[in-house]
């Protein structure tokens, strides 16, 4: 299947045929020696120098991981080099710095302490090699570098000195200055000052567009410190913003042993983990008893002794073999959690009570979040919701305000509404310290009891166990992990909050030997900035940094037998369309028989946000010459696939995903060969890892059908908007494949809404009941008006059980939004960055299948929340690779709306991104619980002349998805006979009511046209272009003058395009478009001739 991408050849920047890439050609009109293919020949050939060099000096060949930073280094990017100790980044940074000397280039190389300038003054020779204290002293001394190493960025990184130092040496003098101003902003903005805060925002966003400096800097660490925020700003200007856990790269056997006598069961632990030759580490929690673990220790003959930051030679001895054991503080920051790494030395940790620390109630009751959280948990829901609303409203600064001035600091609130909420969080206080007086709370990573809060440090537990599993070259060295506990509340909480992680067993093994891995750099494209960080966020990383042009957050993943260094990044969704430029018929070339789409780059008016795909350069609609064009991102992406091992094309999985994947495909290729295809309907841990053991190709296939799609919607859509243009002589006007029937549909409920217009008339019985009647006349509407009772003529019980309505698929969940009030775009926006995110499945969706793993996830709610006896499995449906829309997670949305609050990853989500997630989540867990036993009653009403029958539901017999959804119960009373009535109105109303955008997507499957994800779409282009509108209270979907009169004038001259019918069969055509593509496309370019001989026969 050929297409052409126009300024997409990587040597001359025209245009080129998607076969000539896959190849690794350049267009057939240069000669393949400039441009990318230059930039990528360039570092080929320097990479193959710095190889040899590698060879013959060092005597190693680098690995798959190092041949990613070797390409990076030799690029001229600033380079964040973050992977594990052992993986040989300080060799290939002394191998660097050597080979540019030789170059002429000068190289300064900053390391944290005086004790490794002697270690790397022995890797490299001529090289200034300075402390970064000496840097901070002067740093005006260091200007002139060409490239400035940092060995161990994790102290660069804490220290606002450093970076300072940093950036002036770099040739960032003003960032220093500018970073300091924004602090100080900062600081007043916090005192109340909003104009301060205004200034503040202003120049954060500009120092993250800095980009002018005069060195290459290249930052090496293992794990990521926490940087001041002067360092955070300043950092920001070179693209770079740390995170600060590291990835989940581990080979450890986690274990639980409860604690009946530390005395005896030290030691002998201690000595069983001892036997295959290895030492560790004991970790103490945050006010611990060191002293005496060192005495115990000490009196059965185990050579230990305490490390900290103050005597760090004891891990010199430990080293050597001299003592068997460490003893340490379990802190995220200690010199042992952080700094230790001896592979072949250190094999296991012990944690005297799982890593925490303990704080007063009352200074923790005083941060509105955490309140939030306990309010939740107590049930007081009023209070929750009241402080939640007024919590939302803060900024950051005066949240941090608020806490500062409840802790007793001798902090000034300005403001009376701050004022106000200080008070209302005091009554709160003493209510909740009431409340807890005697009760306990298990909230991972928080414990409630005895006036403590117990806060459990999960990350602290992660990165200490973690120093006894090292990637090497040699594989994973094999760890033991062992959690000694009292308190079964602490282990307990500590267990679910790493469920997710790990499980903890309770036999002990002594460590052993290595687990071989592969490891590969690999490039990760997903379509959108927010699922790239979540992906990243999900596996313990998250850092990010700007290479080539692009944001690339960085992460590891371990699988199996292997290890993917990822480097994620988005695409922004689609890269090229079909082109506007005068080229073929609307963009499609026909050369004989053959037909070739031809796709330009999308361009974007940063000014007013229009898109188009086309050659030119100024905005169409406002003139703007500030352009976002795609082939700059391709182009970025082209380098970072240069130099990484693999590509794994990641994007949404359905057709626009698949395409999206195919234009990458096809960009890459010449770059890097090794181009696999990922796809994944959640985006959580298991969904990423099931895709990642899954790699496929792009298909073909599917990107046919896509293709044919769009092409249809340009020839059809552009020669009838044409000759709409002409007749209503205004631009802004189209109709498409499926829009013609979806307005005519509309159309004609509206018509029969207006033909059948009447009156509907309420009775209000004496026994509760309410009947509607229509009544078509006047006179027959007043006769029912004067009724003074109706009569029930007969009745009959049963007991009865109804099944639970299935999980919801795209169309089902637009229908129950819309019951909200919610418009289906807003629907479909909320659904992707709930996706996004990795709260729900994929949203666009025809299948009501549940997963297995989907099963066990609402097992667990259901048991949870309502007791297994209410739990009954169904998978709905036949195998599949598409789910049902559901959570991802055994998360509430009551629980979903405290994280809002508490969560800074999560504040970005709406009221109406939880009304949209408690459907999804309602729905899910109701169709995996039992059904519901009811008695119900049918009853037969004679109305004046007429007889109407109602069925009801008056009890609920057993109880079981009626918990989760909603089912109405008749509490009247029924008996044959007269009844009265009590109230009549009467409305103008009609017979036929208008549609409702659920009623018309549901009639828009049932009839076979559009798909998940155009249902929402189709309804706004309708909208888009004058045609209908929605009803302001109801949200009805009414036809406008200009939707009446295009069905008027399509009828006229083209009314296939109005019939469903014709549409299916278009759609029954497409669908052979992956085996019959060139057949299908020349019937859909026939129709354009087709289209204004129809428009043209009908002038005449």
């Amino acid at each position: 299947m050929e297409v052409i991408y126009r300024e997409a050849c990587p040597s001359c920047g025209g245009d080129i045929e998607r076969s000539r890439l896959t190849y690794g050609l350049s267009c057939g009109y240069c000669d393949g020696k400039s441009g990318l293919f230059e930039w990528m020949r360039k570092l080929e050939e320097e990479y193959e120098r710095f190889s040899e060099y590698l060879k013959s000096e060092y005597g190693i060949e680098p690995s798959e991981v190092q041949k990613t930073w070797i390409k990076l280094l030799l690029s001229g990017e600033d380079v964040v080099i973050s992977a594990p100790t052992g993986m040989g980044k300080s060799t290939i940074l002394g191998a660097y710095a050597q080979y540019v000397k030789r170059k002429g280039l000068k190289v300064l190389y900053i390391v944290p302490t005086r004790s490794l300038i002697t270690q790397v003054a022995n890797r490299v020779s001529g090289i200034e090699v300075v402390t970064s204290a000496k840097v901070i002293k002067n740093p005006s001394a260091y200007k002139g570098y060409d490239v400035i190493i940092v060995d161990d960025v994790d102290a660069a990184l804490k220290s606002e000195k450093t970076v300072a130092a940093l950036m002036k040496i770099a040739g960032l003098d003003d960032v220093y200055e500018e970073a300091r101003r924004a602090a100080k902003l900062l600081i007043e903005a916090m005192n109340g000052n909003e104009q301060a805060l205004e200034e503040y925002v202003s120049l954060k966003a500009k120092l993250s567009k800095y980009k002018r400096k005069s060195s290459q800097l290249i930052f090496s660490s293992a794990t990521h410190g926490r940087p001041s925020l002067i360092a955070r700003l300043m950092l920001s200007a070179l693209g770079i913003r740390p995170v600060f856990i590291p990835p989940l790269l581990r080979e450890i056997d986690d274990v639980k042993l409860k604690v009946e006598s530390l005395e005896k069961q030290l030691p002998s632990l201690i000595r069983k983990l001892m036997e295959t030759g290895y030492g560790g580490i004991v970790f103490v929690h945050e006010g611990g008893p060191k002293d005496e673990i060192l005495r115990i220790l000490k009196e059965n003959d185990i050579k230990a002794k305490e490390v900290g930051s103050r005597s760090i030679k004891a891990i010199k001895e430990f080293e050597k073999g001299e003592i068997d054991v460490l003893v340490a503080s379990a802190s995220r920051y200690g010199v042992v959690a952080r700094g230790i790494d001896m592979p072949d030395r250190l094999r296991f940790a012990i944690f005297i009570e799982p890593p925490h620390k303990k704080l007063e109630l009352r200074k923790m009751l005083s941060n509105p979040l955490f309140m939030l959280r306990i309010l939740k948990k107590l049930g007081l829901e009023q209070e929750f919701l009241e402080l939640g609303k007024k919590v939302k409203k803060l900024s950051k600064i005066e949240l941090n305000l608020l806490r500062e001035n409840l802790s007793g600091n001798d902090v000034k609130l300005r403001s009376e509404r701050l004022k106000e909420l200080s008070e209302f969080m005091r009554e709160l206080i003493k209510k909740v310290e009431r409340e807890l007086s005697n009760t306990k709370i298990i909230d991972p990573p928080f414990i409630i009891k005895n006036g403590s809060v117990i806060i459990l440090d999960k990350s602290t537990y992660l990165q200490a166990s973690g120093r006894t599993s090292r990637l090497t070259f040699k594989g994973f060295t094999k760890g033991v992990s062992v959690i000694l506990y009292s308190d079964e509340d602490v282990m307990e909480a500590f267990e679910k909050l790493l469920s997710d992680i790990t499980t903890f067993e309770s036999e002990v093994k002594p460590p052993e030997g290595y687990k071989e891995v592969d490891a590969e750099s690999v490039l990760m494209i997903v379509e959108s900035p927010t699922k790239a960080r979540t992906i990243a966020r999900i596996f313990g990383g998250g850092s990010s940094v700007n290479l080539f042009g692009s944001k690339v957050y960085t992460t590891a993943v371990k699988l199996d037998d292997k290890v993917y260094f990822l480097y994620i990044t988005a695409s922004k969704g689609h890269l090229f369309d079909l082109t506007l430029d005068d080229i073929g018929l609307h963009g499609v070339m026909i050369e004989g028989n053959e037909l070739i789409p031809v796709y330009s780059p999308i361009k974007r008016c940063l000014e007013c946000g229009y898109a188009w795909s086309g050659s030119l350069n100024v905005c169409p609609r406002c003139g703007s010459t500030k352009i976002d064009n795609s082939i700059e991102r391709v182009n970025s992406l082209r380098k970072l696939a240069y130099v990484v091992n693999t590509v794994i094309l990641a994007t949404d999985p359905d057709e626009e995903g698949e395409k999206i994947a195919w234009d990458l495909e096809a960009m890459l290729k010449p770059f890097n060969k090794n181009v696999r295809r990922a796809t994944y309907f959640e985006v959580t841990k298991r969904g990423i890892e099931e895709s990642l053991k899954n790699l496929k190709h792009v298909d073909e296939s599917v990107v046919r059908s896509q293709i044919v799609r769009r092409v249809d919607d340009r020839i059809v859509g552009f020669e009838v908007s044409k000759e709409l243009w002409s007749i209503f002589s205004r631009k802004n006007i189209g109709l498409g494949r499926v829009q013609g029937p979806v307005l005519n549909y509309i159309v004609e409920r509206n018509e029969k809404w207006k033909e059948n217009r009447g009156f509907v008339i309420t009775l209000v019985l004496e026994n509760n009941d309410v009947i509607r009647v229509f009544s078509a006349s006047k006179e027959e509407m007043e006769r029912l008006l004067s009724l003074k009772e109706v009569e029930i003529i007969s009745k009959v019980e049963s007991i009865d059980e109804i099944p639970p309505p299935p999980p919801l698929t795209t169309d089902e969940l637009l229908a129950e939004a819309a019951k909200m009030g919610l418009e289906p775009n807003k629907v479909m926006k909320i659904s992707q960055t709930l996706f996004e995110m990795g709260l729900i499945t994929y949203h666009r969706t025809d299948s009501t299948r549940i997963s297995s793993h989907g099963i066990s996830l609402a097992k667990e709610i259901i048991l949870r929340e309502y007791g297994e006896s209410r739990f009954h499995p169904r998978s709905w449906s036949s195998e599949g690779a598409h789910e049902a829309i559901r959570p991802t997670h055994a998360l509430t949305p009551r629980e979903l709306l405290s994280l809002i609050y508490v969560n800074e990853s999560y504040s970005r989500l709406t009221a109406d991104h939880v009304k949209v997630y408690e459907i999804i989540f309602r729905r899910f867990v109701a169709s995996q619980m039992k059904n519901v036993k009811v008695r119900k009653l049918r009853v037969t009403y004679r109305v004046n002349n007429s007889v109407i029958q109602r069925e009801y539901v008056t009890e609920v017999v057993e109880d079981g998805w009626n918990l989760v959804l909603d089912l109405p119960v008749f509490t009247g009373e029924m008996r044959l006979g007269k009844v009265k009535v009590v109230n009549a109105r009467a409305l103008r109303a009609s017979k036929f009511p208008l549609p409702s955008a659920s009623e018309v997507i549901k009639w828009m499957r049932e009839v076979g046209i559009g798909r998940p994800s155009t249902y929402a779409r189709t309804l706004e282009a309708l909208r888009r272009h004058g045609l209908v509108v929605f009803s302001k209270y109801k949200k009805l979907l009414v036809a406008t003058r200009d939707g009446y009169r295009v069905k008027e004038v399509m009828g006229m001259h083209f009314p296939e395009l109005l019939s469903a019918e014709y549409t299916k069969h278009l759609q029954e055509l497409m669908e052979r478009a992956p085996e019959e593509f060139e057949e299908v496309i020349s019937m859909i370019a026939g129709k354009s001739k087709f289209i204004r001989e129809a428009f043209a026969s009908e002038q005449s």
